[in-house]
């Protein structure tokens, strides 16, 4: 009688771990998905047009972050942008805040590239940074880790 309820217990245990390891992978797989539409929308950045803007403000608002914002002419409409790059994580080490504040200063003429489709979005770098590498194997693991765990609990 105590074994059966200990072995009832015990799958219902092993489900609920199933059904959470099954929700964490679909959230995953979330976060995969946006990171290749992410890429693939800002992949076009080295073909966007580009036009003079300014610095209006440029401040390091935390340790792990700083503050670029510039304004830009397209035709006779006139935008505000924050982009320096487009990033998934916006934490930077200390130093590159600094660097960054201090290559971008205020009333410094800058080039700001910007979408021919969407004027408004803007950056004023056209590279990406390299995290997204990194950001697309982790859903993978994430899959392959849950398959093994799985595969194993069949076995037993």
């Amino acid at each position: 009688m105590v074994g059966e309820i200990r072995a009832i217990y015990l799958r219902r245990i092993a489900d609920l771990i199933f059904y959470m390891l099954f929700l964490f992978l679909a959230l995953s797989a979330l976060i995969f998905y946006q990171t290749i539409t992410t890429i693939n929308r800002y992949r076009a950045v080295d073909s966007w047009p580009y036009t003079q803007g300014w610095v209006t403000t440029s401040k390091v608002i935390s340790t792990k972050a700083s503050k670029i914002i510039y304004r830009y002419q397209v035709g006779n409409n006139l935008y505000q942008g924050n982009r320096f790059k487009f990033v998934v994580v916006e934490s930077l080490p200390w130093k590159k805040t600094e660097a960054i504040r201090e290559r971008f200063t205020v009333g410094q003429e800058v080039i700001v590239y910007y979408s021919p489709v969407q004027e408004s979005l803007s950056t004023l770098s056209t590279n990406l940074i390299p995290l997204y590498g990194r950001l697309l194997f982790m859903p993978l693991v994430i899959a392959l880790t849950t398959l093994l765990w799985r595969a194993r609990r069949k076995r037993h």
